[in-house]
């Protein structure tokens, strides 16, 4: 009977995380319909890649600001297809098919699954490695996309 309720509570955790993980993503196809791809990455992207960096180097860490870390990273990886695939404007999705894009939505992808990694285990030593490949590969893609995009 024990073994029955242990495998109930993590297909029930499982359930919930997939759940919450469709949830961010149709939330994210849905921001990328409703506009621009700059709005996209305003809306969606920026707000989950902020507690990445600034935890990073942070003197103290606490067991809260690493779930909310974990939930960040998720919504980041839920938003891939979004960024891959352009958006929902034509001219958007257009770009989006060229090997620069396509390569810079890659390299987002691995560092989004390196900063997964260092908050699941924790260790904020190898957050604040991932989060500074993030952040260079984010600046090279608005160089490259939209050279206002720090502005």
């Amino acid at each position: 009977m024990n073994s029955t309720l242990k495998v109930a509570a993590i297909l029930s955790l499982a359930t919930v995380t997939a759940l919450g993980t469709t949830f961010w993503n149709a939330a994210g196809h849905a921001a990328a319909a409703g506009g621009t791809m700059k709005d996209f990455m305003v809306n969606v992207v920026m707000p989950n890649t902020q507690p990445l960096w600034d935890n990073g180097y942070a003197d103290k860490l606490t067991d809260q600001d690493w779930a909310r870390m974990q939930q960040a990273v998720t919504r980041l990886q839920a938003s891939i297809p979004t960024v891959s695939s352009g958006g929902s404007l034509p001219a958007e999705q257009t770009r989006a098919k060229s090997t620069v894009w396509q390569d810079w939505t890659k390299k987002m992808a691995m560092a989004v699954a390196a900063n997964k990694a260092a908050v699941d285990k924790k260790d904020q030593m190898a957050l604040a490695m991932a989060g500074d490949s993030l952040v260079e590969i984010c600046e090279g893609c608005h160089m490259s996309f939209d050279p206002t995009a720090g502005k």
